[in-house]
């Protein structure tokens, strides 16, 4: 019901009081509040129209643990387990291997539970797919600088 209603101020072109009251992290522009706001709006939207989404934007989670444990919790309620018998498990891919067939099928499996978390830039590192592991380059010249990752996080059991 908060959700809803959030999500209907957000429509109706009012900023949500505990947004504009909540304690100041980092300073915006205003056109990239303004946007970051709009896309916050839509995840809202997307997520109470049709359960969780299948891709996030990393910025506009700010409680990442609180994502988390709400996928736990969800999986425990749909396949009457307990919190202690689940856990997290990731894999991170390109960008640029994703594609659209992905993330509608990300979000209808594992009883809604996984979910893509998305634009993951590599600095000065190399990310090996086949092996799953990022590699410090010690040379920028050589690194894969902007090379886009996403983390596809899952819930399972023991």
């Amino acid at each position: 019901e908060k959700l809803h209603s959030i999500v209907a101020e957000l429509q109706d072109g009012y900023v949500p009081r505990h947004l504009y009251t909540a304690e100041v992290t980092s300073s915006l522009k205003i056109d990239e509040w303004c946007k970051e706001m709009s896309e916050q709006r839509d995840l809202l939207h997307e997520w109470l129209s049709y359960g969780y989404p299948g891709k996030i934007k990393l910025h506009l989670l700010r409680n990442p643990a609180g994502l988390l444990y709400a996928l736990k919790e969800t999986f425990c309620m749909r396949t009457d387990n307990t919190l202690d018998k689940v856990y997290i498990d990731f894999r991170v891919q390109e960008v640029t291997n994703i594609y659209l067939p992905d993330l509608l099928t990300i979000s209808k499996t594992n009883f809604g539970c996984s979910v893509m978390l998305s634009d993951l830039y590599l600095h000065n590192a190399l990310y090996t797919e086949k092996s799953s592991l990022l590699e410090f380059l010690p040379d920028p010249s050589a690194s894969a600088h902007g090379k886009r990752l996403a983390v596809v996080v899952t819930v399972t059991k023991d």
